[in-house]
């Protein structure tokens, strides 16, 4: 019974002790300078990070306002390119539809020119069917063509010669035949037939 008036009357005096030793041991942990700078350092660290963090924040606030206004620049250059591509494009068109007209008139000039010489070829030669000299000039022009052997053609323009009626073809014949070249004996007959224009 003493034992439990003992342990009794000393459970609150060892409570108090217990309790008196934690605080103490909690005060002196709250006032321990390495906790104290180990907090202390820990705040410093978040407030660096809160700092860089508003930091990095603000940064990319300003590279986005950046590239708005790069966007709104842009925007504005096409803007102001439009009208300029508009222009360039309408006057592209006009100098197509100048060229074209060019190109229309031209086709039609050369056109009358072409139909022009036809014409003119065609009043030549009805002249030239209405005149026997001048038909005769003609066909004596095609006569190389027909026959490319000179001496051939000799013979053939001195069988004109013969057929012919009209002085005028008559003498276009002879200066055809002056024309060829000359050998011989035939120097002597076309001696004749420049005495014959002489008369």
């Amino acid at each position: 019974m003493l034992i439990l008036f003992r342990t009794s009357a000393c459970l609150p005096i060892l409570a108090s002790l217990f309790v008196s030793g934690l605080m103490l041991e909690t005060a002196y942990g709250q006032f321990d300078p390495r906790v104290e700078a180990e907090q202390q350092e820990r705040r410093e660290i978040e407030r660096r990070e809160e700092r860089e963090r508003d930091e990095f924040r603000r940064d990319m606030e300003r590279q986005r306002e950046e590239l708005r206004r790069e966007a709104e620049r842009l925007s504005e250059r096409v803007n102001d390119v439009r009208p300029r591509a508009g222009e360039l494009e309408q006057r592209r068109r006009q100098e197509m539809e100048r060229e074209h007209h060019r190109r229309m008139l031209e086709g039609h000039r050369l056109d009358f020119e072409m139909h022009k010489l036809h014409m003119e070829r065609v009043a030549t030669q009805a002249r030239i069917a209405n005149d026997p000299v001048l038909s005769a000039a003609f066909a004596l022009e095609r006569l190389p063509e027909l026959v490319p052997n000179e001496k051939e053609r000799r013979e053939v323009l001195e069988d004109f010669l013969d057929a012919a009626k009209n002085p005028a073809v008559k003498r276009l014949i002879r200066m055809k035949m002056l024309e060829l070249p000359v050998e011989g004996r035939e120097r002597e007959e076309l001696i004749e037939v420049i005495e014959s224009f002489i008369e």
